[in-house]
């Protein structure tokens, strides 16, 4: 196609525009440019035709394996209504992102040492760095604020979890990534937008009379007391590993939860039923922590009293999810079975924890007693009869 010649011409229609610019061509089409002196018109002319001439002489400094990518990419981008210059624009702006952004590593771990700053518990850290151990092993050194939420989502689903481990999993992310957002490191929380899975209302996990009795009669001496107080008082796993024994008193029959060991940190004293009793009893004189076994925990809880407990898994927090059940069946009061737990009401009761049993079985559970006390016990009805 023949190029328009750059010209400047006389324009009678006009007071103020007396001279125009003809052969000018923006993005192909043609475009006049009005003047109010010849002398204005000449210094643009001059201008548009350097222009010109510097854009001549640096296309044909182009390879003509660039001219051939420019080409080929502008047809990839054609049916999306894009130019090279928009793939260029959005690229570099990756690229800039990734600059300013820190690894994936490097953002764990400095989360993991703000939470113990922050004197999460033992347990809390436990879980974190398992969790994001995962995440780190895949995705290592790329940068945070390209990590997408098509990325993570998918992450989450390969895991071939449960649909609880999977939200629960989520939820650790978004903690993570709402801690990169407040300190600049993204800019905006890439797991908020993920949906959480569905959860099927399905009863919670409760270890049966029977069951606990075989894991207490086969439990490891310095664990046993942690195990009794979770199924006959109903602490969390973090609680039990905070207490120690001077918490515990027999003679009054409280267990004291101070607010500096409660999850809630709010102080609560619990009832120590009789059969548990009977369980701490020998461990009266004890001083220190119950368990200072912390890293052993999950070990023991999960592998060590499941084969025993003739079980193929151990119930996900069956210990707290079996206390709530039983004692509800016991005592019919749910207001005192929530200050037991720690909880502001009675509604999370039966939200998370209460599995129906029948009053012949929580009789039967609460009736669990190391094997001495529990020969005495009969001895003693025998003797009343």
């Amino acid at each position: 196609m023949r190029r328009p010649t750059l010209r400047i011409v006389e324009y009678h229609h006009s007071a103020t525009a007396k001279y125009v610019i003809e052969g000018v061509r923006v993005n192909g089409k043609r475009k006049r440019l009005f003047f109010a002196t010849e002398e204005d018109a000449e210094k643009e002319l001059g201008r548009i035709k350097t222009k010109q001439r510097k854009e001549g002489e640096n296309a044909l400094k182009l390879s003509d394996a660039l001219r051939v990518m420019a080409l080929e990419s502008a047809e990839k981008l054609k049916p999306f209504g894009k130019t090279v210059a928009d793939a260029t624009d959005f690229y570099v702006k990756y690229l800039r992102d990734a600059e300013r952004s820190i690894p994936v590593s490097e953002l764990v771990d400095e989360y993991l040492a703000a939470q113990k700053r922050l004197q999460r518990s033992e347990v809390h850290i436990s879980d974190l760095t398992q969790r994001f151990g995962r995440f780190k092993e895949d995705f290592s050194d790329q940068p945070i604020r390209i990590v997408t939420t098509i990325e993570i989502e998918r992450w989450l689903h390969a895991l071939k979890l449960s649909p609880q481990s999977v939200n629960n999993f989520r939820a650790r992310l978004a903690a993570l990534f709402g801690y990169a957002e407040k300190r600049g490191y993204v800019e905006k929380n890439p797991v908020s937008v993920i949906d959480k899975i569905k959860l099927v209302d399905a009863p919670p996990e409760i270890l049966t009379a029977d069951q606990l009795q075989k894991a207490l009669d086969a439990c490891p001496a310095d664990l046993l007391p942690c195990i009794a107080l979770g199924a006959f008082a109903g602490l969390r796993t973090a609680e039990l590993l905070r207490l120690e024994w001077h918490d515990i008193d027999l003679k009054r029959g409280f267990i004291n939860v101070a607010a500096s060991k409660s999850k809630t940190a709010k102080r609560r004293l619990i009832k120590i039923a009789p059969n548990l009793a009977d369980w701490l009893r020998p461990y009266s004189q004890k001083k220190g922590k119950l368990y200072p076994y912390s890293h052993r925990w999950y070990h023991f809880n999960v592998d060590l009293l499941k084969t025993p407990a003739e079980l193929s898994e151990w119930p996900n927090n069956g210990l707290r999810h079996s206390f709530a059940s039983y004692h509800l069946a016991k005592h019919q009061n749910a207001p005192q079975l929530a200050l037991n737990m720690g909880h502001t009401t009675p509604r999370m009761i039966f939200d998370n924890y209460r599995e129906v049993v029948t009053p012949e079985e929580a009789e039967k559970y609460w009736s669990i007693r190391p094997k001495a006390a529990a020969e005495n016990v009969v001895s003693m009805e025998a003797a009343s009869v």
